[in-house]
């Protein structure tokens, strides 16, 4: 009669063991599955495809409210950014430096650096003429946000690398995924990001750092009126063969005000105008 009592029991045990291991098997699980996220998320924040996402990465510097009226994030906004052009070197050379796949940049260069928002630097003697043009372009209705502005070396890296683990999960071989990657993301050494002198700005009506930003009024206006404020396209459409990589309607330029105008207006690259001038 004892025996047939404990029976009942050891089975409600059993079960409860058994409930209890898949408990903390689930709960093993669902820990592991939250790591991966919150891998996945931070190395979503830093790839040039989450560059797009306004809210986490870009500069609310110039950013034009619906009254018209600019938002100041910070003491570098519009109007407060103070001029260290006395400091650099007074030749212009370094507006024209040239960055490219064929032309790595200076080893050991770090441009001076003014801090905007969200982070974002630029080479101190652009900053006037960048907040310029975003302020010039809000009040025509237009809010421009820069989405990547000054990158080192090891952000560089690391945006790279991942573009080719992005080809190479798509079947290329490592040497083939290095040149698809080298079209999109320039080679840690040969980007112009690391002169800040480059920056890459979206318009609030399509923030993706892809080619349906060039049917925004943003960038339309960008295009037009980019030149008046020393910038150009650096690569416009169809040109890859000369600069090595894609179009980017996003990627502008510091060139100075004589060059950006014969550059845009002519319709050639940087590549093609020093060729000219030299």
């Amino acid at each position: 009669m004892e025996n047939q009592q404990r029976a009942p029991k050891r089975k409600r045990n059993n079960t409860v063991k058994i409930l209890l291991v898949i408990i903390l098997a689930v709960q093993l699980i669902c820990m592991i599955e939250l790591m991966i996220l919150i891998r996945v998320i931070a190395a979503n924040k830093e790839s040039s495809v989450a560059a797009g996402r306004v809210k986490e990465n870009s500069a609310t510097v110039g950013q034009v409210m619906e009254n018209g009226q600019e938002t100041l994030t910070n003491d570098t906004a519009v109007g407060k950014i103070e001029s260290q052009n006395a400091q650099q070197d007074g030749s212009e050379d370094w507006k024209l430096v040239l960055v490219n796949k064929w032309n790595e940049m200076e080893e050991g260069y770090v441009p001076e650096l003014l801090e905007l928002a969200e982070g974002h630097k630029v080479d101190s003697r652009i900053a006037d003429a960048l907040m310029d043009m975003i302020h010039d372009a809000g009040e025509a209705g237009h809010s421009i946000y820069i989405i990547s502005a000054y990158r080192d070396i090891d952000k560089q890296t690391y945006l790279y690398e991942a573009e080719v683990d992005e080809w190479r999960a798509q079947g290329y071989s490592k040497r083939g995924a290095e040149e698809k990657a080298a079209t999109v993301v320039a080679v840690p050494g040969t980007s112009e990001h690391h002169l800040g002198l480059a920056v890459d700005l979206v318009s609030s009506e399509h923030v993706e750092l892809d080619e349906g930003a060039e049917l925004t009024q943003g960038y339309k206006w960008l295009v037009k009126h980019c030149h008046e404020y020393g910038f150009i396209l650096r690569y416009p459409n169809g040109a890859t063969d000369i600069t090595g990589i894609i179009y980017e309607p996003w990627h502008f330029r510091y060139v100075g005000e004589e060059a950006a105008a014969e550059i845009m207006e002519s319709g050639i690259t940087l590549e093609e105008y020093l060729d000219r001038v030299e």
